[in-house]
């Protein structure tokens, strides 16, 4: 299986649109009004999003197949989301893994947060080495929020590529 990471272009926006649509709709639907679900994966609403944050996108693909993406922040993991087919190969450990290398160059210590009912996403931040940190009610959808920080390790390589 050959897998590539780079870094997002213009000409990704409708695999980014469709992996988002898809993903967000199918993982978030149980604890998220529809209302809310639809501005989020609204055409100008993702147009934005990714236009604003093209420079800090990294994708994921697994044999010429845009598989999913990552978006930083500073030193967040503002989106991570690996398309529903795709799931449970390794892909967003990968991609996490890597993004994770490029931002410890910039900081020691990163963090992400994740819907606290959003139990997929809890899981995968656990089992990635991520620890649990304080909850807090989103602004935005009135929910409750869990932060998760990542302390670099020791041993990891100042060189990377």
């Amino acid at each position: 299986m050959t897998i590539v990471i780079r870094k997002a272009e213009r000409t990704d926006f409708e695999m980014l649109f469709t992996i988002s649509r898809r993903t967000i709709v199918d993982n978030f639907s149980s604890f998220l009004e529809s209302e809310t679900l639809q501005n989020w994966i609204s055409k100008d609403s993702m147009e934005q999003y990714f236009s604003d944050n093209l420079d800090n996108c990294r994708t994921i693909e697994t044999q010429g197949i845009l598989a999913g993406f990552c978006v930083s922040k500073g030193k967040t993991i503002d989106l991570l989301l690996i398309d529903n087919r795709q799931q449970r190969r390794g892909l967003g450990a990968m991609l996490l893994g890597y993004v994770e290398r490029e931002l410890f160059r910039l900081d020691p210590e990163l963090t992400t947060d994740s819907f606290v009912a959003n139990q997929k996403a809890d899981a995968f931040f656990l089992a990635t080495g991520w620890r649990a940190g304080e909850e807090f009610e989103d602004t935005l959808t009135s929910r409750r929020k869990r932060r998760y920080s990542k302390i670099k390790p020791a041993d990891q390589e100042e060189d990377f590529q």
